[in-house]
């Protein structure tokens, strides 16, 4: 009897999903989620279902044999895309290069979780989602897990974590406590600890501050939270549950200091040097410019502006998704010259869009805005990356720079012309001018200041195809970034003419933003909380006024942390 009970117990090992242990194999998931293509029954668990995922056939190892095995598979899902790659095929996800290669259940999902009535790109989110949801509960237990499920987190620390051979660091969220609590709890961490640093210096306690609805007003250790758990308890992880609270704007402040860091190079600061207010924009200076646009075989143009706003979205007007007829299918990013091609002083994108989210009905303040979804991840540098969508200044000690924002865009200058060479630009645009009656006439007139903004054009304003195009800000306590202001939903064809321009504002959006933008683009393992390596001396430090990165957390992180070496499409 104790021998076939010992025969079952490893039989039902045998069938149990593994996790990916490495921060290379969840990012490779996490950069495919949006091109899901297939699935397959398990070979040891049939009840468990396997991803298949859009690659280039160099990167499969295998020649497709068990097609017939498919549950849900279109054999030309892979080359309808126009920026697909070179030879795109249908990849089991055990085959695909950067995986561990064979048929491993570690990859298999229960298939009851999967509704395969889906989308494509809904059942990839569903497959990377459960690869999460199982990396953190393997981490943390589940006294922990119901922790963190009842609270919200308002700051990360950094934890350095080695499982064998594979370096991990990671993290302990912070989240929002009462203070007595969080009181009682410091007396268990030394000053100088992470931790008694943390919560000495109130970091995260402006999110808390600003959301009424969280366990208190000050950002704390999770062990404050429940007594029966003590600071000893395991309350590291490289995760997070995808269904996690956050602080109030927490998710959109953290990542706009992740994309500072990006234009460093080593102790080089790269940030683009602005010699002029208006006119023409330097290499750099604008990375999170986009323009929108159609794609079919062998020609595609463009007809719309966007900024973008995460590696997977861009943020435009609703006015911009058809265009003759056609729905929009292509995006260009981290362009600056656009009459040549792979200029220096570049990072020219082409990405295919899959999809587009519209706010919800019961937001009218934010009912002209879009996002485009892009099926790759965009790769950041100093020349792409997203402006920031983190707009509230008082989580700043110093609001310098709100008043004033710069509008800019590649659209024409000339009636009839064609797409500027560089991104033109025009400063010093009063931003708290609360007039919108030269705009009246665009909504039947009920517009408001609080969601609109009526900008009245000069020389070289915005004209043809800069529809969608943004007006940014430019905080002088932040370092090398631009804060999403509005971005036009209308649009003049007669460049000579002195009209007004209707904006959106997109500050009322904010909560669509944590919602949506950062769901599946919110990953521990890409992240490092340190600040940009070019700016490391104390006083810089303290004129950036960073919130989230800190210089103590460098000893933390490994040479080359942030760099995972995945193979592109």
């Amino acid at each position: 009897m104790l021998f076939k009970l010992s025969i079952s117990l490893v039989m039902l090992c045998s069938v149990l999903p593994e996790e990916l242990t490495t921060r290379s194999q969840l990012k490779l998931v996490s950069d495919l989620k949006h091109s899901y293509c297939a699935a397959s029954k398990n070979w040891v668990a049939p009840h468990f279902a396997d991803p298949w995922f859009c690659v280039e056939r160099e990167r499969c190892h295998s020649n497709g044999t068990r097609l017939e095995k498919y549950a849900d598979y279109k054999e030309d899902t892979c080359k309808t895309f126009q920026h697909g790659g070179k030879n795109p095929i249908c990849c089991f996800i055990g085959y695909i290069v950067g995986m561990d290669l064979g048929l491993f259940i570690k990859y298999g999902v229960e298939r009851q979780k999967i509704d395969f009535k889906h989308p494509p790109r809904t059942i990839g989110l569903l497959f990377f989602e459960e690869y999460v949801r199982k990396h953190y509960f393997r981490a943390v237990s589940v006294a922990v897990a119901e922790v963190y499920k009842h609270s919200h987190v308002c700051s990360l620390v950094p934890v350095r974590h080695e499982v064998d051979t594979v370096d991990m660091v990671h993290y302990v969220p912070m989240v929002c406590a009462k203070k007595e609590e969080c009181n009682r709890i410091k007396t268990f961490f030394k000053e100088d600890s992470i931790f008694g640093m943390a919560m000495d210096e109130g970091v995260g306690n402006e999110f808390c501050e600003n959301t009424p609805e969280a366990n208190g007003p000050v950002c704390c250790h999770p062990a404050a939270i429940n007594e029966g758990l003590t600071v000893d308890s395991n309350w590291e992880t490289p995760t997070l549950a995808i269904d996690q609270k956050f602080a109030n704007r927490f998710k959109t402040s953290f990542q706009c200091e992740q994309y500072s860091r990006l234009v460093c190079d080593g102790t080089t600061d790269n940030c683009a040097k602005v010699t002029q207010k208006s006119g023409n924009s330097t290499a750099g200076e604008f990375p999170h410019l986009a323009l929108i646009g159609i794609a079919i075989p062998r020609a595609q143009y463009f007809y719309c502006s966007g900024t973008v706003v995460s590696k997977y979205m861009i943020l435009s007007t609703s006015f911009c998704i058809w265009h003759d007829d056609k729905i929009a299918n292509v995006a260009l990013t981290g362009d600056f010259d656009l009459w040549a091609y792979n200029e220096s002083g570049s990072n020219e994108t082409l990405s295919d869009i899959i999809d587009v989210l519209e706010p919800p009905d019961s937001d009218p303040e934010i009912t002209d805005l879009v996002l485009f979804i892009l099926r790759k991840p965009l790769v950041f540098g100093r020349y792409l990356r997203p402006a920031c969508v983190n707009t509230l200044a008082p989580f700043h000690k110093d609001d310098t720079g709100y008043d004033h924002g710069t509008f800019t865009g590649f659209g024409t200058v000339t009636t009839g012309g064609r797409w500027s060479q560089y991104p033109k630009k025009i400063g010093n645009i009063n931003i708290k001018d609360v007039d919108v009656s030269g705009c009246q006439k665009y909504n039947s007139g009920h517009l408001t200041h609080n969601s609109s903004f009526c900008f009245h054009r000069t020389t070289g304003g915005p004209c043809e195809f800069d529809l969608g195009a943004p007006i940014t800000l430019e905080p002088t306590n932040m370092y090398c970034q631009w804060i999403l202001f509005a971005l036009a939903t209308t649009q003049i064809t007669e460049c000579s003419s002195s009209d007004h321009i209707l904006f959106k504002k997109v500050e009322s959006a904010w909560r669509w933003f944590e919602d949506v933008l950062f769901r599946d683009d919110f990953d521990l393992f890409e992240f490092q909380v340190t600040p940009p390596t070019c700016h490391y001396s104390d006083e810089e430090l303290s004129r950036h006024n960073f919130l989230h990165l800190r210089k103590r957390y460098s000893s933390i992180y490994p040479d080359g942390y942030p760099i995972i070496d995945i193979p592109e499409d």
